[in-house]
């Protein structure tokens, strides 16, 4: 389920297998997509082995949070370990989205579907929160043991603490989870640092760019400068050599005089 902004609520739904949706009342997105569960399981068990048959549904509405200028698409994925098809559409969204959000279960984390979805989420660690969900079902150190087992498999990809969150659907900020809204900005926060890098990063090789612009013509001018102090220094030597050679000159002039004047005074 895809849930944009839109001028107004709208509800398309298609199956996996085809290319247009079809636009359908509000209250068949409530019975069909609140059921899509039992339908593409059912169906694929009664038709089609791999699940062909799963529906994908595209929600427009009105949101602020989901505004134009922030691009923003909310993407509700399958769960795993249901049939090979819905998984491939979860491992699919979670290697293209920007940012993800894993629920599990507090009582069983880190199943080896998880495992493995995770490690296809390698890449984007930093652009994840893990929402440990029905705390009230367990006790508190069970809780603690949970977030601590998941923050220790994903240590090796630079998992953060914050980014783990210990929730409880029913009655948030109960039974030590976090209240909906520290929720809601802990994954905002993690969202804005997934996607940040790749923008800073644009930055750089921009900075990057300039920067070796600005060394060539650096280096040109430096070479002007250097072939004029060598033109200067060519033409200082010559000068020289002139200077020398009309020292000279005077020196033989000078001396021949002086030997004149010796040959006259002897006269």
């Amino acid at each position: 389920i895809e849930v944009k902004n839109g001028d107004q609520e709208r509800f398309l739904c298609k199956e996996v297998s085809e290319d247009d949706y079809e636009e359908v009342s509000r209250q068949a997105f409530s019975q069909n997509a609140g059921n899509a569960n039992a339908l593409s399981i059912a169906s694929a068990q009664e038709q089609e082995a791999d699940g062909r048959s799963v529906q994908q549904w595209e929600v427009h509405i009105p949101e602020p949070v989901l505004t134009k200028q922030q691009q923003v698409t909310l993407v509700d994925t399958p769960g795993l370990n249901e049939d090979p098809l819905r998984d491939e559409l979860s491992h699919r969204e979670a290697r293209t989205a920007h940012a993800a959000v894993l629920v599990m279960d507090t009582g069983q984390p880190l199943t080896q579907y998880e495992q493995e979805l995770l490690d296809v989420m390698a890449g984007q660690i930093r652009g994840l929160t893990i929402v440990l969900n029905k705390v009230d079902t367990v006790a508190e150190e069970v809780a603690r043991r949970a977030k601590k087992r998941v923050l220790k498999h994903l240590e090796p990809y630079g998992l953060r603490e914050e980014q783990v969150v210990l929730f409880n659907a029913e009655t948030p900020g109960t039974e030590g989870s976090v209240e909906e809204d520290e929720l809601v900005q802990r994954i905002h926060t993690v969202a804005l640092q997934n996607v940040t890098p790749v923008r800073y990063g644009q930055l750089l090789n921009e900075v990057d760019r300039c920067g070796r612009a600005l060394n060539q013509r650096l280096n040109h001018y430096e070479e002007k400068t250097q072939q004029s102090v060598e033109d200067l220094r060519q033409e200082r030597e010559k000068r020289k050599k002139k200077r020398s050679a009309c020292r000279a000159k005077i020196h033989s002039v000078e001396e021949e005089v002086r030997q004149e004047g010796e040959d006259a005074a002897r006269e």
